[in-house]
Parts: structure tokens; sequence; C-alpha cells
């Protein structure tokens, strides 16, 4: 059921148009398992924002280095968005809302056969920032590693 919604408020923010503001841009920062806070995962999107219509990447600090996890799209109307990524072993579903520069909302990592784990996701739009890692992987990566 919740995979059916998010397809529904992508649809629907298609259909409503992009507005005045453009997300485009380097988006970085942290997801949070909700059922842990001391789980975290840090994230980055490279967003491209055509009237609405977002692409780009997604990519997780693993194992001491940015990774490339794969493609996203989705959809933006005003300040909401919803974007996903689909990958063999499962996807990744983000929703929330732009504010400037900052981006607030969910991350949510399905893995066929093992579950899935939703995060609070909070995120910057700009350069390179310093950003706490854990110190060994938690529930959020290692659900992460099973999507490839």
């Amino acid at each position: 059921m919740h995979r059916s919604w998010i397809w529904i408020l992508i649809i629907i923010l298609a259909a409503c148009g992009g507005g005045g503001y453009n997300a485009s841009g380097t988006w970085q920062g942290i997801a949070t398992n909700q059922s842990y806070p001391y789980d975290s995962l840090a994230v980055r999107f490279y967003l491209s924002d055509q009237n609405g219509s977002l692409s780009g990447s997604h990519y997780a600090y693993l194992d001491g280095s940015w990774r490339y996890i794969g493609a996203i799209r989705g959809s933006r109307s005003g300040q909401l968005a919803a974007w996903r990524l689909d990958a063999s072993g499962g996807y990744i579903e983000v929703s929330g809302t732009f504010s400037g520069d900052h981006f607030n909302g969910t991350y949510r990592i399905t893995v066929y056969g093992s579950g899935s784990l939703t995060a609070s996701l909070s995120l910057t739009r700009g350069g390179a920032q310093s950003l706490t890692q854990p110190l060994e992987a938690g529930a959020l990566a290692r659900l992460l590693e099973g999507l490839q």
C-alpha cells in the first residue's frame, strides 16, 4: 500500500507543474533511522529540476568513500517533492519539502526479501560540508548494500 501512495503523489505532483522554485543542485545531508536514532547514513543527491520534473543521481557514504547508488526520477510541485530510485534488489523512496536551500522529509529503503527501513532525511544544498560519520555500518548502510 505504501508503494502505491508514493506513485500517486508523484503523478499528482507532475500534473501540478513546478511552480517558481528550482531544486537543481547538489544536496547533501543525513538520513537517520526513525526506529534507532544512533543509526545514520550520509547521503548526497545531484538533482536536475526541469519545471518540476526531477532527475539525477544518488550517492551514499559507505566504507569511507562516496559510492554511487543509482539514478533517481520524481516530481516537485512548489516546495513538495517525491523521487524514487529503482535497483535490482529493491528501491528507495524520498518525499518531503524544500525550503530554500534545505530539504526535510523521509528516506525509505526497501530491499526485496529483507524488509525496509524509514529514516528522517535532512539535506542542505551547496558545496561539501562536514558530516558526522557513524563508527560502524548500521542497519541503514547494511540494507542499502542489499540494493545492488
